[in-house]
C-alpha cells in the first residue's frame, strides 16, 4: 500500500512547505469533517442596468473593469474603496488598460476617482449614473443636455500607432 498525498495542499503556518496539509471543514448534517470546498465568487447587487449599459458603451475594457469594481464593492461592503491588484486580475486587462478604463468610467460619471501619489487610487462607485446633466440657460430655465454615447477621449484622433507612436487624424 502506497501513501498518496491529499489533493488540496497549503503551506502550514510554520512555513515548512514539505509537509502536505488538507483543509477540513465540519459538516453539521453528517457530523463529520471533510475536505472543504471554496464558495464560488459572486457580485453583490443590485446593479443598475443603466449603470452597466453605460459602462459597456464605453471603449475598451470599461465594462469588465466596472464588473470587477462592483465585485470589490461587495467584498469591501462599501461604495468607497482602494483598488487592488485583484481588480486588474478579475478584469483580465493590463495595468494601462485598467487605468484607461477607470478614466473612461470617471468621465462618464459612473465612478469618482481620488488618485494617490505612489499608491493605487481610491474609487467611489456612484449607484445611479447621471441620466442627463442640467444646464441653466440665459433666461434662468434648466434644460437637459444629452450625454454623448462615449466620453470625449480621443475625439480628434482615431487611433494611436504603436510602432511609430504617432497619432493619425480622423478623415472626415
Amino acid at each position: 500500500m502506497t501513501y498518496q498525498h491529499p489533493t488540496i495542499t497549503d503551506t502550514p503556518p510554520s512555513g515548512d512547505a514539505t509537509i502536505p496539509t488538507t483543509r477540513l471543514a465540519f459538516n453539521p448534517r453528517s457530523g463529520k469533517h471533510g475536505e472543504s470546498t471554496r464558495a464560488a465568487r459572486f457580485i453583490r447587487g443590485p446593479i443598475s442596468f443603466n449603470w452597466m449599459q453605460k459602462a459597456n458603451d464605453l471603449p475598451g475594457k470599461a465594462g469588465a473593469v466596472g464588473l470587477a469594481l462592483w465585485f470589490l464593492k461587495g467584498v469591501k461592503r462599501s461604495s468607497t474603496f482602494a483598488v487592488t491588484a485583484e481588480a486588474e486580475t478579475l478584469a483580465k486587462c493590463s495595468r494601462q488598460a485598467f487605468a484607461r478604463s477607470l478614466a473612461a468610467l470617471a468621465a462618464a460619471g459612473l465612478i469618482s476617482v481620488q488618485p494617490k501619489k505612489g499608491a493605487r487610487p481610491t474609487i467611489t462607485i456612484r449607484d445611479s449614473p447621471p441620466t442627463q446633466p442640467l444646464t441653466t440657460s440665459e433666461n434662468g430655465h434648466e434644460t437637459a443636455v444629452p450625454l454623448p454615447c462615449r466620453p470625449n477621449i480621443g475625439t480628434e484622433y482615431a487611433r494611436t500607432s504603436i510602432r511609430n507612436r504617432t497619432r493619425k487624424p480622423i478623415n472626415v
